[in-house]
């Protein structure tokens, strides 16, 4: 009966990559509007693309930056669209719009986009592949390297 409870408890508190990606994972909230200023006006679907991301309204976001990003080739708006897309569970597309951002070095959003792939694959249940981006992303300077130090502890 210990063993059995011990057994119990053992698994339980284990992190296990679904229980990583819930203590590691926030949605990005830097701010999209200094991206996307034209002049002294933005334009009326960035804009509302824009409000709707601030405010958290992923399912309203996702349609008008997927437009945006047929529009313009820009990595900004598709690395906001793969913070979109995973917080409406569509991994898969979260996953293909944040490798775009994260294999492209000279991108504003390369370090998070990475970040945020690995965290793509840790719920996937794919950790080998978060391991991968952790170890490189963990050479790289900044924050992000002392959160995927971090969490490839846990892993």
């Amino acid at each position: 009966m210990i063993l059995i409870g011990i057994s119990y408890f053992w698994l339980s508190s284990s992190s296990g990559p679904e229980k990583l990606f819930t203590k590691y994972y926030q949605p990005y909230r830097g701010s999209v509007v200094a991206s996307v200023v034209r002049g002294d006006s933005l334009l009326s679907t960035e804009q509302a693309a824009i409000q709707a991301y601030d405010n958290r309204n992923y399912i309203q976001a996702v349609p008008l930056l997927e437009k945006i990003t047929q529009q313009e080739k820009s990595l900004n708006w598709r690395f906001y669209l793969g913070i979109a897309y995973l917080e409406t569970g569509d991994l898969k597309k979260a996953e293909s719009s944040l490798t775009v951002v994260a294999r492209d070095s000279g991108s504003l959003f390369y370090r998070q986009a990475q970040w945020y792939l690995a965290l793509v694959f840790l719920k996937q249940n794919n950790t080998d592949q978060a391991k991968e981006i952790l170890l490189v992303l963990k050479k790289q300077p900044g924050t992000y390297a002392e959160k995927a130090n971090l969490l490839l502890k846990e892993i």
